[in-house]
């Protein structure tokens, strides 16, 4: 585990959170701590605690699935755990920005949050973004796709936390082109409001891991003003875009790499560890597989 201590740049302020800056290896790289869990297990509506073992796995499993996502170090800072996430801006032009996906939802005339902020909209709203939004026109469709190959990762990972404000694109000033962002923002993923002891109690009991897998976490969109599962959306919805996904995303979900991604994590105890393992096995079995079949199926209608 990296000791990033003696590697501070400075310390700043980002949405409310401590976090500091430092120079490693020629990169600049944000470094995220954790939160001291409250009793997750006795609450009905658990607060997510964003986890640096989340973040850094989660970012992990998408790169090994062929996304383009920011790079993690997982480590130590002063004794504490924390996960070094890269700057990607750094790395463009000065010309580049970053643009959340909410940006584009509250400049489109027609979103029901234009002038405002709606983290969790509906999905039939996103939906119409990527289509009429006049910044979006020249990557539409590409844009659609990767967003729904990022749902279906995200199911997989079980993120609750994948907002519009938690996924972006980079313009450029220039000529106002637009392309996909690196993905970030896996902190809440892979059960991180549950304390090891409590993980590994579900997990080793069947219905209870079951029950995990397929009613949690809440999708952060609505379908027709209605909060599903991840879980329960895969399964049940009949959407174009999404089976297409499913059919392209799917065979890239190698079980061997992504438990050798887990069990390399120094930040994950190793029971830990094992019950994330388990748990994604069982998301793969419950999920993933059964909504490629139905994809597949619908495909030859």
């Amino acid at each position: 585990m990296i000791d990033f201590t003696d590697f501070r740049e400075d310390l700043q302020g980002c949405d409310g959170d401590e976090k500091v800056s430092i120079l490693y290896e020629g990169g600049r790289y944000l470094l995220k701590f954790g939160e001291p869990l409250p009793n997750a297990a006795a609450s009905e509506s658990p607060e997510f605690i964003k986890s640096p073992c989340s973040e850094d796995i989660g970012c992990k499993i998408f790169t090994s699935f062929g996304f383009n996502t920011q790079a993690t170090l997982g480590g130590s800072y002063e004794g504490r755990q924390a996960v070094a996430c890269e700057d990607f801006l750094g790395s463009y032009d000065e010309s580049i920005i970053l643009r959340e996906f909410r940006m584009f939802q509250d400049s489109f005339p027609d979103s029901d949050s234009a002038g405002g902020t709606e983290l969790y909209p509906d999905i039939a709203e996103i939906e119409a973004v990527f289509e009429r939004h006049p910044l979006l026109a020249d990557v539409s469709e590409p844009a659609r796709a990767e967003f729904w190959e990022m749902f279906i990762v995200d199911a997989f990972i079980g993120n609750p936390d994948r907002h519009t404000g938690n996924w972006a694109y980079l313009v450029d000033l220039e000529d106002n082109s637009v392309f996909p962002a690196p993905i970030f923002g896996c902190g809440s993923s892979l059960c991180a409001h549950l304390d090891d002891k409590e993980l590994c109690r579900i997990v080793a009991e069947k219905d209870e891991l079951e029950k995990l897998v397929l009613s949690f976490p809440m999708m952060p969109y609505l379908v027709g003003g209605k909060q599903m599962s991840y879980g329960e959306y895969l399964l049940e919805a009949e959407n174009p875009h999404l089976d297409m996904a499913l059919r392209r995303i799917v065979p890239k979900m190698r079980l061997d790499i992504v438990i050798g991604i887990i069990e390399s994590c120094t930040l994950a105890a190793p029971e830990r560890r094992k019950a994330l393992v388990k748990m994604l096995e069982k998301r793969h079995e419950l999920i993933i597989v059964p909504a490629y079949k139905l994809a597949a199926k619908r495909s030859r209608r």
